[in-house]
């Protein structure tokens, strides 16, 4: 097993409004957008993500206003897509994730995390439908991504970014995902984190030359946001299972 590197002068340590809690876009149980971004300053971060899409504020301007006010950027932001369910899901994900996009491309943010619909209720946990796909929904989710990745690049710039969150369907395939994802044809990297969740992983990263990230097991409530292209060595606990 290769020793990890000492030298993190690549990576830049970040944050996000998961981290605070907040999982959509207006919740009264939340925190407001400002005394998240106060908080996150308080607490000596300077990058974050964007969060549920509206959390923050939307208009380009008002963002980099609120951002430079408190010396904040943004690194990236966080979609849901069930794209397992075909053209109407992936059509619908192209708008969104495009709107999105752009949005990070105004601020100079180069990452946006796709994050699979999940297949539990967000509020109550309950199942909203079965955890497992058959290999028609595999192939959806897989060219899906593929062609939101192509687009999202190609239009604005960004990297798209698969997280294998709990609950979605990702988790549980990801191996699979991995082995039949085309790296010349998608703007596409994987992001593990939190692997006391169950989802937290190395994997092999080969893409075209723009495709240039990967997360290994940063620690809860830490996002790590860099570009470098890395070659974990393989995890052998790594084996489609819940650890």
């Amino acid at each position: 097993m290769t020793t990890p590197s000492s030298d993190f002068s690549r990576l830049t340590l970040g944050t996000a409004p998961d981290s605070w809690g907040v999982w959509f876009a207006r919740d009264d149980h939340q925190v407001g957008w400002k005394q998240y971004l106060d908080d996150v300053q308080n607490a000596g971060y300077v990058w974050t993500e964007l969060g549920p899409q509206g959390f923050l504020p939307q208009d380009p301007q008002q963002l980099r206003d609120e951002l430079d006010q408190r010396g904040l950027k943004v690194c990236g932001g966080t979609v849901f897509a069930g794209l397992h369910k075909g053209k109407e899901a992936l059509d619908k994900a192209i708008k969104e994730f495009s709107q999105e996009a752009k949005l990070l491309s105004e601020v100079g943010a180069k990452f946006l995390i796709h994050l699979p619909e999940q297949y539990t209720d967000m509020h109550t946990g309950e199942a909203t439908q079965s955890g497992d796909i058959d290999p028609e929904q595999w192939a959806n989710l897989i060219s899906g991504t593929n062609e939101l990745g192509r687009i999202i690049f190609e239009e604005y710039g960004v990297n798209l970014v698969s997280h294998p969150h709990a609950d979605t369907h990702l988790d549980i395939g990801k191996s699979l995902v991995l082995r039949q994802q085309r790296p010349r044809q998608s703007n596409q990297s994987v992001g593990g984190r939190n692997a006391q969740h169950g989802h937290g992983f190395n994997v092999r990263s080969e893409r075209a030359d723009h495709l240039s990230i990967v997360a290994g097991r940063p620690h809860r409530g830490a996002k790590i946001c860099a570009k470098e292209k890395i070659k974990p060595e393989t995890d052998e606990r790594d084996d489609g299972q819940r650890h």
